[in-house]
């Protein structure tokens, strides 16, 4: 199964007047997400569908993503990764859109510190995987599922930065 998770674009700074759950990207957080799509479209890897969390800024960040793909993959709302989701909940969220063996990407936007948790968890027999997952990042994985454990290999990791170049 190839997976990407990507961390929510950057999103509006935290305010006691708009709900957590309402926080949108900014225009910054929304080039960024354009520019995935871009980079994706570039090297191939254009998901077949992208699932996130019911929050505002995910939802934002996906949609922008897909819109901006020749062919626009559904986006689809996992309300079991909401920020706190472990990596059960983030997995679960996956499998059950796709089947283990499947070779299209699946996109998987999220929140942190969840992103980075689920990175530890699914990579924890290559290595220590312990890097900063800033707003944006793009991260894709090459998942193994073996009598119920699902496992993972590196293949990528993506700055919004790097995407812009």
């Amino acid at each position: 199964m190839l997976v990407m998770l990507m961390r929510t674009a950057e999103a509006v700074h935290p305010s006691s007047d708009v709900r957590d759950s309402e926080r949108g990207i900014t225009e910054s957080g929304r080039g960024d997400a354009s520019y995935a799509a871009a980079f994706m479209k570039s090297l191939g890897l254009e998901p077949k569908l992208i699932i996130c969390s019911p929050f505002k800024r995910t939802k934002e960040t996906a949609e922008t993503i897909s819109a901006n793909l020749p062919d626009p993959p559904p986006v689809q709302i996992a309300p079991s990764i909401m920020p706190g989701a472990g990596v059960g909940e983030i997995m679960k969220a996956i499998k059950s859109r796709v089947e283990c063996g499947d070779q299209d990407w699946i996109l998987a936007v999220g929140h942190e510190p969840d992103i980075s948790s689920c990175l530890k968890e699914l990579l924890k027999d290559s290595g220590d995987y312990s890097i900063p997952v800033e707003s944006g990042t793009l991260v894709g994985i090459d998942l193994n599922c073996r009598e119920g454990i699902v496992r993972g290999k590196l293949i990528f990791t993506f700055s919004p930065m790097a995407m812009r170049s």
